[in-house]
């Protein structure tokens, strides 16, 4: 389409939602009235969003009635025109081209404004590269229409219902590759923020790039992982030993013989369609997360979000506490804005190494309390061997304490660790069974049929459904 001016791009774009209404789903969280440089286009989008948002049907009609409205001199031959003579049959597609000509015009102004300050001796030049990130940024991330009405968005939910209805899926988010801890999550849901926190040599690193590549591997997921401890070398040492059962040890130091080389060869040999990033940045400046993580949703469609670990993240603050509160207010506003989850670790405060129960709560997340407010979910490790001498009844038992979820149940689920290998499996204590995450059952991420078709002798009104006596309201 490089042959294809902006303008006819925009007018297919329009043309397109006037006769498939349906696509400004699609369009719309992408693309703002801003995106469009033909004046007409603008002004006709522009009513298109708004006629969405109240509910009102989006034609020819409505379209023109609403401009109309405020502009008498609008021409609705023009609009006629303009619906008769321009479609594209792939409108995301053109859209993604509009964003990128509309992020081009931005990026060429702020560097404009840029150069401008930069001639003014007077202006601090820390400030000016400061305020451009942030500039930037925003001209990365698209200018999601977040507003809509109550009344189309139950709409949409209940057709959504009624299109699978008599299905569900236990595992609806990025799965984890742990069975107990997914169902008891769902898997990772789009626009969360999850925590997982624990104290030094609790093993989150190696939990999280196990999710990670499990996601990765077993689910077939596009992964961001930004590890801000560890370089991309040391993570790849760990991804080999789970892979090829080599102890992560003797893969640093290269003791490895010619069996094994050819074990691992044979393991991570396959050419994927997917990718798993790795961003290895040493303690990464938040605009950094920001700036690479909505770049890898655009050119890559990446589907989850790691970064190990929260406090290591820089931000700008008068004091780290503001800083961290910043530091998880926007990786939730990350999740959101591009509609994948975010996955962050945490450190814990040194107050768990005083108490009887080491178990981790909430109050042990260090440094901010914000964490825990802006987080979807929150979940510990906790490993008993490391605290205790006395034998216990699995080597490597781990508990992973879900303390907030926002979307279900918190509790306690168990995995094996084995630190030779950097895995963990899932432990379920009243089968004393293991599961591989190689043998997690797929069922879960499966839509599954269920009765759900209710039958009775005698008719019963929606109240006696429910349950409720006369005098009872109805509790919503």
């Amino acid at each position: 389409m490089s042959d294809i001016s902006a303008q006819e791009l925009e007018l297919k774009c329009i043309a397109t939602l006037i006769q498939s209404p349906n696509n400004i789903y699609n369009v719309n969280n992408l693309l703002n009235p801003e995106c469009f440089t033909d004046p007409t286009a603008k002004k006709i989008y522009r009513a298109i969003i708004d006629l969405q948002e109240n509910g009102k049907p989006i034609d020819t009609a409505s379209i023109f009635q609403y401009l109309k409205d405020r502009d008498a001199n609008f021409n609705l031959m023009e609009l006629m025109d303009i619906t008769t003579k321009f479609y594209t049959a792939d409108i995301t597609h053109v859209s993604q081209i509009l964003y990128e000509k509309y992020m081009r015009r931005e990026a060429i102004s702020t560097a404009n404004e840029l150069i401008h300050k930069c001639h003014d001796q007077t202006n601090d030049v820390f400030d000016i590269i400061n305020s451009n990130k942030e500039k930037m940024i925003r001209i990365l991330s698209p200018s999601v229409q977040n507003v809509n009405t109550l009344e189309n968005i139950i709409q949409n939910n209940l057709k959504n219902i009624k299109d699978n209805l008599g299905k569900y899926t236990e595992v609806a988010g990025v799965p984890s590759g742990y069975e107990e801890f997914d169902k008891r999550i769902g898997g990772a849901g789009k626009g969360w923020l999850m925590i997982i926190g624990g104290r030094p040599a609790m093993g989150k690193t190696t939990f999280v790039l196990n999710w990670a590549y499990n996601a990765y591997k077993i689910f077939n997921k596009n992964v961001m992982f930004f590890s801000g401890e560890m370089s991309s070398e040391q993570i790849s040492h760990l991804i080999m030993a789970r892979e090829s059962s080599v102890s992560a040890l003797d893969i640093k130091k290269n003791k490895i013989n010619n069996i094994q080389m050819e074990h691992i060869q044979s393991q991570l040999g396959e050419t994927r369609s997917n990718i798993f990033l790795i961003d290895d940045t040493p303690n990464p400046p938040l605009t950094h997360i920001l700036s690479e993580a909505t770049k890898a949703k655009m050119q890559h469609d990446i589907d989850i979000i790691f970064v190990d670990y929260l406090q290591l993240v820089r931000a700008s603050g008068e004091s780290r506490h503001l800083q961290v509160g910043k530091i998880s207010r926007e990786l939730k506003g990350l999740a959101r804005n591009l509609n994948i989850p975010v996955i962050a670790l945490a450190q814990l405060s040194r107050s768990v190494e005083s108490r009887t129960d080491k178990k981790p709560i909430l109050s042990d997340l260090k440094e901010s309390g914000d964490i825990e407010q802006d987080a979807d979910i929150v979940s510990f490790l906790y490993r008993p061997e490391y605290y205790s001498n006395e034998n216990m009844e699995k080597e490597g038992m781990t508990m992973l304490i879900t303390r907030k979820n926002r979307h279900g149940e918190t509790g306690t689920d168990h995995m094996i660790m084995d630190k030779n290998t950097s895995t963990f499996q899932t432990y379920i204590k009243d089968q004393d069974a293991i599961i591989h995450p190689e043998r997690y059952n797929m069922d879960l991420t499966k839509m599954i049929e269920f009765d759900n078709f209710i039958t009775d002798d005698k008719p019963k009104s929606f109240r006696d459904r429910l349950g409720l006596d006369r005098d009872n309201s109805i509790p919503f």
